[in-house]
């Protein structure tokens, strides 16, 4: 089949800078991509031209630390602090849970993730198995951890590698999986080399909740006499590629110790708010060099899955924290919700809008009146921009979602479920 011709798009490059031109797409890649001044008709044939100049098309961002079922959890035991939140009221409803509640929690969750223009997402939860048939069902790219906590004891490092190699033999490449030890005040120092020494011999990473809060980090300190970092830096930990969530409390030695190893750090700015954790370093991370990138976490504490408004939120925050308007610039929007992702996830791939670039975009209408003036697009992605504004999703080059209607499920139908699922959870 001949290539798609996408005409006069608005577009986002893989250096993160606005072009305008015509995009190519074949299968599951990027063929080429021609400046606006020339005209691809007159030397090659398309399959289908489709003209694009209603759109700015930029890669699909990635929410890079989520509980996605917890969608189920929106609402309840709101305004409390994070110690009170996770044992009065989430870890009950967990215990709830079974495999049908996760699935059409997980499908709902990644609704709302199309919708604001998500093609990935990575995430800690249970029930990996219904998260992973509902990434299938979608059709969305997605990097999956089992959630392991200390007095599971081994039965959870078994299955997670029982689930490591089922999602390897169902071929889906669209889904990875990481070990997922919750955190180090949940996970012993033993249990942890367990961890490390499971993810070695599958040759994979880890994702694990670091310094999300004082308490957390004080209650280490008095325990192992030294700080969280430090702790799972002593474990071997960092031998991995580590997904390291909040980094709301951090030391300079274990600034540094972030920045010498294959860290991506996950900036939960609404969650750390909502549960008055406090604020991370970022500006000092970001001047170390430290890679980054912007999450979520789950719904059940922030209360939304919106990296648009993520971002604005973290860009606010970064500049009153230390009362300097030129920190965290519009310029970020692209590093961190798309680029350095991408080299975490996917190291060895070629990424973004380029030759080559796999076919993961979202298409964003520019028509809208708080996206104009249209010169100042880059900036309004970060100061102006909600998500509504995404209308169409494209993973591997398929449309997921046309005219903000979802193609892969019917999402009338998940919402009807969930509600009955709801109900019986939370006795409404």
């Amino acid at each position: 089949m001949l290539p798609t011709l996408y005409k006069d798009s608005t577009y986002i490059d893989h250096y993160g800078n606005l072009k305008t031109g015509h995009i190519a797409i074949q299968d599951d890649l990027i063929q080429s991509v021609y400046p606006i001044e020339i005209d691809p008709l007159k030397d090659h044939r398309f399959e289908t031209v489709v003209p694009s100049s209603s759109y700015l098309i930029m890669p699909g961002l990635m929410n890079c630390h989520t509980h996605i079922p917890m969608v189920l959890f929106r609402g309840l035991g709101d305004d409390l602090p994070l110690s009170e939140w996770l044992h009065t009221k989430i870890f009950p409803l967990e215990d709830k849970l079974y495999n049908e509640a996760v699935y059409f929690s997980s499908l709902l969750g990644i609704a709302e993730l199309l919708h604001n223009g998500c093609t990935f997402f990575s995430d800690m939860y249970f029930f990996v198995e219904e998260i992973a048939k509902a990434c299938s069902v979608a059709g969305i790219r997605a990097n999956l951890s089992l959630g392991l906590m200390d007095p599971k004891g081994d039965s959870g490092l078994h299955q997670s590698v029982e689930l490591y190699h089922q999602l390897k033999e169902a071929g889906n490449q669209k889904i990875s999986f990481f070990m997922g030890p919750h955190a180090p005040y949940t996970c012993s120092p033993d249990y942890l080399e367990k961890v490390v020494m499971t993810a070695e011999k599958l040759d994979t990473g880890i994702h694990i909740h670091l310094n999300e809060t004082e308490s957390e980090v004080e209650n280490i300190q008095a325990e192992y006499h030294c700080r969280p970092i430090e702790l799972i830096k002593q474990v071997g930990l960092f031998k991995r590629p580590v997904v390291a969530a909040h980094c709301v409390f951090t030391s300079e030695q274990e600034q540094m110790i972030l920045r010498d190893h294959t860290v991506l750090v996950v900036h939960n700015p609404s969650s750390n708010c909502k549960l008055a954790s406090g604020i991370a370093p970022v500006n000092q991370y970001l001047k170390m060099g430290i890679r980054m990138a912007i999450g979520t976490d789950g719904a059940a504490s922030n209360n939304q899955l919106n990296l648009f408004k993520e971002i604005h939120l973290a860009s606010l925050l970064s500049k009153v924290s230390e009362k300097e308007a030129t920190f965290f610039p519009h310029k970020l929007f692209y590093p961190l919700l798309c680029q350095n992702p991408a080299s975490f996830f996917f190291p060895h791939q070629t990424y973004g809008i380029q030759p080559g670039g796999r076919a993961d975009l979202i298409f964003i209408r520019k028509d809208y009146s708080h996206l104009f003036p249209q010169e100042n697009l880059l900036s309004h992605l970060m100061y102006s921009a909600q998500g509504n504004e995404v209308e169409h999703v494209m993973i591997d080059g398929k449309w997921i979602m046309k005219d903000k209607q979802i193609l892969t499920f019917d999402e009338k139908a998940i919402q009807t479920e969930f509600t009955k699922i709801y109900r019986d959870i939370a006795k409404c």
